[in-house]
């Protein structure tokens, strides 16, 4: 287990709170990006990140989503339920003391106005990592790989990033999940994704080699995975497209082509998913291989949409084996 951080890009008090990193990287961050977000917008997204009732919105809207979807049975919507609380109560552990609770779910509502809103992420650290940043007694230990995770509609709650606490535990990974509005991922979502990158490969010491770090892409993120793969992708190792909206467009440009031909890309779907449909997926699968990149693919029969939440443990290590596999380690 580890810690969940909260951090917006543009407020350097809530960059230091993450930790050591190089002096000039406070300076350095805070002064970067767009500067259109007035500092009333960023104070009242704070106040609001702070007083959301998250936990309590995300357990209702688990309830909402099993009545609401069509065809599930009274277990299956058991499983959905029970699955949000079970990840609700390990996110609860990863609290840091002292620390304010933070939701950026406001970050979402204005996305679906159309209004702008701060630059923010969330950074999962497993103690692995913290400790020997933090406690002079420990030895440093060996650079830590990163996973970078772009979230789909709704915008960014607490539990995207902890999602993936056991693999990062168990591979050592940083875990950074940009925020960018209600989930759409236009063009405009790649620099403060990157500026989140930027900040947690100087903060925690990343490992520089591509083949320690991976990026996922969850429902509509998988079009932010698309544009980062395109505009870096010769920082990443490897792409996980996770019951993920795959941009057929940026999957068939040459720039895509370029960056990850022959290179490793996973993609996990279940084969009653209702909002990226199989024959979607499908479709984006036949312009990876015209890519040629070197695909993996594992299909759940009987999962629809909600694959990542009520298979979490196959996920993770379905994804284990792959990073193993294509030696995507240190």
């Amino acid at each position: 287990m580890g810690r969940l951080l909260s951090v917006w890009l543009d407020d350097p008090s809530s960059i230091s709170e993450i930790g050591h990193g190089r002096d000039a990287l406070l300076s350095a961050e805070a002064g970067s990006g767009s500067q259109s977000q007035s500092s009333i917008n960023r104070s009242l997204h704070r106040r609001l990140a702070r007083r959301l009732p998250e936990a309590r919105l995300t357990a209702f809207g688990a309830w909402v989503a099993s009545w609401l979807v069509g065809g599930l049975n009274r277990e299956r919507r058991r499983l959905i339920r029970r699955s949000v609380a079970d990840l609700l109560a390990q996110t609860e552990a990863m609290r840091t003391p002292g620390q304010p609770w933070e939701s950026v779910l406001s970050l979402g509502w204005a996305g679906l106005l159309g209004l702008g809103g701060p630059a923010h992420c969330f950074v999962y650290v497993p103690d692995s990592i913290w400790t020997p940043l933090h406690d002079p007694n420990v030895p440093p230990s060996n650079p830590p790989g990163l996973l970078m995770s772009f979230h789909g509609d709704g915008g960014n709650p607490r539990l995207h990033p902890a999602l993936f606490a056991p693999l990062a535990d168990a591979q050592r990974l940083v875990v950074v999940a940009p925020s960018h509005g209600f989930g759409f991922w236009k063009a405009d979502g790649v620099e403060p994704a990157l500026r989140a990158l930027n900040l947690v490969e100087s903060r925690f010491g990343i490992d520089p080699r591509p083949q320690r770090r991976i990026a996922v892409g969850i429902s509509d993120g998988g079009n932010g995975l698309a544009r980062l793969a395109v505009a870096a992708g010769q920082r990443f190792g490897g792409l996980v497209f996770l019951s993920a909206v795959m941009n057929r467009t940026i999957l068939a440009s040459s720039g895509f082509a370029d960056a990850w031909r022959g290179r490793p890309v996973l993609v996990l779907q279940g084969e009653r998913d209702w909002s990226v449909t199989p024959h979607a997926t499908r479709r984006g699968i036949a312009h990876l291989r015209v890519a040629e990149v070197t695909l993996t693919e594992r299909w759940w029969a009987n999962e629809d949409h909600l694959l990542a939440l009520v298979r979490r443990g196959e996920i993770l290590e379905t994804i284990s084996e792959w990073i193993e596999g294509k030696r995507l380690t240190g």
